[in-house]
């Protein structure tokens, strides 16, 4: 795809959350409350060193970073679905959460109502994940939270689909909208975590 989006510590081992992080005004939660580390729950953000049996072998790409005094997956960064997506098909869907990726993002410009009713169609991400021990459903529930080393800006997002191909040596691709957010473009640097999963979709103050 294009460089630009669309016009148009130690790993975690904290048990999951029983109550909502605490959140700032407007419903935004903060980062401290909300993160959950490179391991969750038996699943991994995906990183070097670590086998994946999806891949049938070590996943070569994503080194440890920190980031605000935590610890994140640091790997190059694309975007994918919405309309304006000629590298998948019409009826392309996601492995993850089976929709079709040509409708998410869409419209490429969302209003602020748009963000706020459905926030899930514009803020979502694919990694290679490994799917054992977890299984998808876990992933359907997960949230992550991207930033971005060079603007510092943070965007909390949802899995819907599995990839990038290692050929391209990036680590994630995201939604437009989020790429957007991050204030970053195709092939800039990513940081990537485990937040907990009742964290709102979309940016994170």
């Amino acid at each position: 795809p294009s460089t630009t989006p669309p016009s148009t510590t130690p790993p975690s081992t904290t048990p999951p959350s029983t109550t909502p992080p605490s959140t700032q005004p407007g419903g935004t939660s903060t980062l401290s409350s909300a993160y959950r580390g490179l391991t969750y729950m038996g699943a991994e953000i995906p990183r070097a060193g670590l086998y994946n049996s999806i891949l049938k072998t070590q996943e070569r790409y994503g080194s440890r970073s920190s980031f605000r005094g935590l610890v994140f997956v640091r790997g190059k960064v694309s975007w994918f679905g919405g309309a304006s997506d000629t590298g998948v098909t019409r009826t392309e869907t996601g492995t993850i959460t089976g929709e079709r990726l040509r409708s998410l993002n869409v419209p490429a410009r969302p209003s602020s109502n748009d963000l706020r009713t459905r926030p899930g169609d514009f803020y979502y991400v694919a990694m290679r994940w490994d799917y054992r021990p977890m299984g998808r459903t876990f992933w359907r529930r997960a949230r992550l939270v991207v930033a971005s080393p060079s603007t510092g800006k943070m965007v909390v997002v949802r899995p819907v689909d599995w990839g990038p191909h290692t050929r391209t040596r990036r680590i994630l691709d995201l939604s437009p909208q989020a790429l957007r957010d991050l204030g970053i473009q195709t092939d800039a640097e990513a940081l990537v975590a485990f937040v907990d999963p009742s964290t709102p979709l979309g940016v994170l103050r």
